[in-house]
């Protein structure tokens, strides 16, 4: 075996092993149990220590400054295994100076992207600014929504140009809200984004292109990616029973399975592009899921079975959202995801 052909098995098998270590430590964090110390990863680490070892064996100069990073025994023990290998790198950080937008003035108006706030500045803060930076050939306006925050958000907004803004006297939920935005939009399309996620390059081109290239068009959702570089849905799934699924949860993105454009039973609301007309058609998004959950599976229903159009997943349009950030993860009382049930049975 040649030097670089035993390199590349080297990497490809260290790869292999860092993505299980991965994905078994987010599945079980998912489910709310620490596996970080159960025997599942005991031989997938030793595997992982093995090529570390290795690759420390074979290398003349060894780059130990990722490891000294690590604020403590838990956070090295992570790098060590690998829990950071396919994290984004080109993800904002969580906190920085809140430095005004000053978004160009557009003669004309493609895409009306609607964005529902409620608190979590920082994040917001961050998708816009990724909107900014990945947004060059499309012509778009930004409707900022504030569903009655606490936080700094109308002050900061204030002090930004060209974001139209909307303030609502009491907390309408996301769904009305969305709905409220959408009568001031100017674009063809409407594009629903959720403020806990940042954008990637031409997200809103490649959604865009799919109604150009089939005019029955309804509906159109990003490949949503974990910040640590999982797959969070390649488009939904329903099964008979109505329950909903994201496939290829936890999977590798790269995969040639999620990478194809092709029809779904309906995409997250997290990053989603309508034709305005059709929204409107529909009478927006149903109130009957107010304030939120369901209503994106519900308007790709509608698109399909009322107006006789199609659902898209575009693997092209890759959107990273921070789940879980604006309404939490576990079904409670007093919180928003307590709909999830409600509005499932609806």
């Amino acid at each position: 075996m040649s030097t670089k052909t035993f390199k590349r098995w080297v990497e490809r098998k260290n790869n292999e092993i860092c993505f299980s270590i991965v994905q078994k430590y987010y599945i079980g964090k998912e489910l709310g149990t620490e596996v970080l110390y159960r025997f599942p990863l005991l031989i997938l680490f030793i595997k992982r220590l093995f090529f570390v070892l290795l690759n420390l064996s074979r290398s003349k100069q060894i780059d130990f400054r990722a490891y000294a990073r690590s604020k403590s025994f838990k956070e090295f023990l992570k790098r060590l295994l690998g829990l950071y290998k396919f994290q984004r790198k080109d993800l904002l950080p969580g906190t920085q100076e809140l430095v005004p937008f000053n978004f160009e003035a557009q003669p004309a108006t493609l895409v009306s992207i609607i964005i529902a706030v409620h608190d979590h500045l920082d994040c917001t803060y961050n998708c816009l600014l990724s909107i900014l930076n990945h947004t060059s050939t499309v012509t778009y306006e930004i409707i900022l929504i504030n569903d009655n925050s606490t936080d700094a958000t109308a002050a900061f907004v204030a002090r930004c140009n060209n974001i139209i803004y909307i303030e609502n006297d009491e907390n309408l939920g996301f769904l009305r809200s969305c709905n409220k935005a959408a009568k001031l939009a100017k674009g063809e399309y409407l594009c629903f984004l959720n403020n806990d996620t940042q954008v990637t390059a031409s997200w809103l081109a490649n959604m865009v292109e799919v109604f150009k290239q089939d005019p029955l068009t309804g509906l159109v959702g990003a490949k949503l990616l974990y910040p640590y570089g999982l797959l969070q849905e390649a488009g939904g799934l329903i099964n008979h029973s109505g329950e909903p699924a994201n496939f290829g949860r936890f999977q590798n993105p790269q995969s040639h399975m999620f990478n194809s454009l092709r029809e779904c039973d309906y995409c997250s609301g997290a990053c989603i592009v309508v034709k305005k007309r059709d929204f409107e058609a529909l009478e927006g998004f149903d109130v009957q899921f107010s304030p939120a959950y369901y209503e994106d599976t519900d308007l790709a229903f509608s698109m399909r079975y009322r107006l006789n159009k199609k659902v898209y997943y575009q693997p092209l349009a890759e959107v990273i959202p921070f789940e879980g950030i604006s309404s939490g993860k576990v079904t409670t009382t007093g919180n928003v995801t307590a709909y999830q049930s409600q509005n499932s049975y609806k």
